[in-house]
């Protein structure tokens, strides 16, 4: 039987992969998120609350795909100053599977999404569009 509501509360990941593009901070990078989401409803979101100690609280938007929670940013690319360096964040995706709580996640950086840090468990078989 499929739970109604999911929550959790802030919890790390942590982004130790480069799928594209060039090496932009030391690896690996800490993220901190948390989310809920309502099945009846179809309703929550999630955040993105720090990216190595940097505050961001990006809200993040759920699509329900089969047995997964796919939440991603809505965003313009936008600058931010991460470890005393300016970068554009391009996209945020943060994958739930329901069935055993698997979790993993995806950030883009730059105005074109070109570079794209992924946490191990994230696959580059994914739908991973910048």
């Amino acid at each position: 039987m499929k739970k109604e509501f999911y929550s959790s509360p802030s919890f790390p990941m942590v982004f130790s992969k480069i799928i594209g593009g060039d090496q932009l901070f030391r690896m690996p990078l800490e993220g901190i998120f948390n989310f809920h989401y309502n099945t009846r409803t179809k309703e929550g979101k999630a955040q993105l609350v720090y990216l190595n100690k940097t505050a961001l609280a990006l809200t993040l938007y759920p699509e329900f795909e089969n047995n997964f929670l796919v939440f991603t940013s809505n965003m313009q690319p936008t600058t931010y100053t991460i470890l005393g360096e300016p970068v554009v964040l391009h996209k945020v995706i943060l994958k739930i599977a329901l069935e055993d709580d698997i979790r993993s996640a995806a950030i883009t950086f730059n105005q074109n999404g070109d570079v794209q840090y992924t946490t191990d468990a994230f696959s580059e078989i994914d739908n991973f569009t910048p």
